[in-house]
């Protein structure tokens, strides 16, 4: 993604996490089908070798059963490239998202009362300071 970083190193392959992960999905919404998208004739050949590339990479499986949902793939067309995307957006109203309460400042200091010197970092300032430069 960035070969000519300094940081190229922590950029590399697709960002999978290693394990299984499952997704609970709430059984009072009805599953979705949607039908597909028309893909434009002049694209048809950019999408089959991006989805087989796709394939080959662990991306996504070929869904060869029925399933009980079924999200509309999109194609976004960037000059050369093309970009597979899905429109889940039914199927997000039907996740059953889990609660991790994050601790506040409040919460964090209050667990650390030896503590002298305290430091704050901006990533994002940082990164713009870098990029500058």
């Amino acid at each position: 993604m960035y070969p000519d970083s300094d940081y190229s190193d922590l950029f590399q392959g697709l960002g999978c996490l290693s394990g299984k992960y499952s997704i609970k999905l709430d059984p009072n919404v009805t599953p979705v089908i949607h039908p597909p998208r028309k893909i434009p004739i002049s694209l048809m050949d950019k999408v089959r070798n991006e989805l087989k590339s796709m394939q080959e990479k662990g991306v996504i499986v070929k869904q060869t059963e029925p399933t009980e949902w079924v999200n509309s793939m999109v194609i976004v067309n960037k000059g050369n490239k093309i970009r597979i995307c899905i429109d889940p957006k039914d199927l997000n109203h039907a996740i059953m998202r889990e609660h991790f309460p994050l601790k506040t400042i409040d919460d964090i200091i209050g667990n650390m009362p030896n503590a002298k010197v305290f430091s704050k970092l901006d990533a994002t300032t940082s990164i713009l300071a870098d990029s500058i430069r």
